[in-house]
């Protein structure tokens, strides 16, 4: 503030030398009256510097203070400086020499350093940033534009409607020639070529929505040009097709089940969807029939979806029912007595074999009888003593026989199956499988696969997955291959 006070102190000297030699000066009397410690401004010393009265009367400024009048002579040089550099800057800028304006941004940044550094010197950095950050900012701005290529033009012909399932023309212009476009459908990309100076391609509308965007951009071949970019957009002109469809909500396991529908769409064909079975049907005169064979299919609800696909001017449409395919449940006969390693007969097409490492001894048992047509598949809980050959005497077997007679049965519940298996072990190693699942809280669903239950298994326990994979793997090569499980193979479902 030192620098600032002296300053100020000359300055008012100069206005009384003023007013004592030449009268009143309106214009440099008011300068000198803004010139305080606290308000003075980088602009009023430069403008005050520059006046012929000043330099005229620099020694009585000098005799104030002589360092602090070099440091602003200094000032307004530099700032002048500075101007000229940046209109040289801006010229060269526009006329896109970059040599030229990267000569003239390190001019102006040398410049702007010794600017911020005389202004520290005096004091007055505070005062007079925003003109420094302001000068920074123009000369960053103006190498910018320098350094930037003008852009390549590319011009887009295209209609402004088009009706869905048609094709429409667009034509492009570029310049100057020579250079690589790509074409863009909702930012997808469509064509990719070489253009010369034009090039018309035919797109086909195959979206079924209010607007498509056309988009291509252009990139020339002239080094001195940046890409060029265009977009148009085109009202799509479609209409919406109907589905009505009729199903019954239930149909006994056998019999066919009947779907009829209509439509307004000249669609020719349908795709019919019933669980993870699918297969087209033709569509004539609007209207959709089919009769579906339920024998094929397992007893249980069934979500049916008919899909229509888009056809010219109309949209896609689809439509969905729920069947339930129902089914009695099955003619039981709950043993009361096992024999370990040895089948039962649960049901006439159905046995259940204990593992043959079962223990002797009574207990409540939980197995899943699968469907058999005509009957549904059921969960079935029942008591029964096990007698295991290899553990105890003939005599002892005999009394465990006549223990058991006073066994509770269980009623036999419906529920939605698996595919059933005519193998010992299979069976064994299906319930093994459902079991270990269903501590696990995962809800199995009617034709659920090996796999699929063992990938659900995999994400809510890994290690549970790891044991049950062997298991899952040894199963499909029995049923699959043809291969006959192993006393090793029983002792994984213990």
């Amino acid at each position: 503030m030192k620098y600032v006070a002296a300053i100020a102190a000359a300055l008012a000297l100069f206005a009384a030398v003023q007013l004592a030699v030449k009268g009143p000066n309106p214009a440099a009397e008011s300068m000198v009256i803004e010139v305080r410690p606290a308000a003075l401004k980088l602009s009023q010393l430069v403008a005050l510097a520059g006046l012929p009265e000043f330099r005229q009367y620099a020694a009585a400024i000098a005799a104030a203070n002589s360092s602090a009048a070099q440091e602003l002579r200094k000032l307004a040089a530099l700032v002048k400086a500075l101007d000229d550099e940046t209109t040289q800057l801006a010229a060269a800028a526009a006329a896109k020499n970059a040599t030229a304006a990267q000569t003239h941004y390190a001019n102006a940044k040398s410049l702007l350093e010794q600017i911020r550094k005389t202004l520290t010197s005096l004091g007055l950095w505070d005062a007079a940033k925003d003109y420094y950050t302001a000068a920074y900012l123009r000369i960053e701005a103006l190498r910018r534009t320098a350094e930037e290529k003008p852009k390549a033009k590319l011009w887009l012909d295209a209609p402004t409607a088009a009706e869905a399932g048609s094709r429409v023309i667009i034509r492009t212009t570029v310049e100057p020639p020579n250079g690589t476009l790509f074409i863009y459908l909702d930012g997808a990309l469509i064509n990719q070529t070489r253009i010369a100076k034009s090039y018309t391609v035919t797109v086909a509308i195959r979206k079924y929505t209010q607007v498509v965007e056309i988009s291509a951009v252009y990139v020339s071949d002239d080094q001195r040009y940046g890409t060029a970019e265009n977009k148009t957009v085109i009202r799509v002109v479609y209409k919406n097709a109907t589905l009505a469809l009729q199903c019954p909500p239930e149909v006994k396991w056998g019999d066919t089940l009947t779907v009829a529908g209509t439509t307004n769409s000249p669609a020719k064909a349908a795709t019919i969807r019933l669980g993870r079975a699918a297969f087209n049907v033709t569509v004539s005169e609007g209207r959709i029939y089919a009769a579906i064979n339920t024998t094929a299919l397992a007893p249980g609800v069934y979500n049916l979806t008919v899909s229509i696909p888009p056809s010219g001017a109309y949209a896609p449409a689809s439509a969905s029912c729920t069947v339930n395919i129902t089914a009695p449940p099955p003619p039981l006969r709950l043993p009361t007595l096992l024999i370990a390693g040895l089948p039962t007969a649960i049901t006439d097409h159905y046995y259940y074999t204990p593992n043959i490492f079962e223990p002797t001894g009574t207990r409540k048992f939980s197995i899943y009888v699968p469907p058999n047509y005509p009957y549904a598949g059921a969960y079935v809980e029942f008591t029964a003593t096990v007698v295991n050959p290899l553990q105890i005497g003939a005599a002892a077997a005999l009394a465990a026989f006549l223990a058991a007679t006073a066994a509770k049965r269980a009623r036999a519940v419906r529920a939605p199956p698996p595919a059933p298996t005519p193998y010992t072990y299979a069976e064994l190693a299906a319930m093994y499988l459902r079991q270990a699942a269903a501590k696990l809280g995962i809800a199995l669903k009617p034709g659920t696969t090996i796999r699929e239950l063992l990938s659900a298994v995999r994400e809510v326990d890994e290690e549970v997955y790891r044991k049950l994979a062997k298991v899952g793997r040894r199963l499909e090569e029995v049923l699959y291959a043809g291969e006959q499980p192993t006393p090793q193979d029983y002792e994984e479902l213990r």
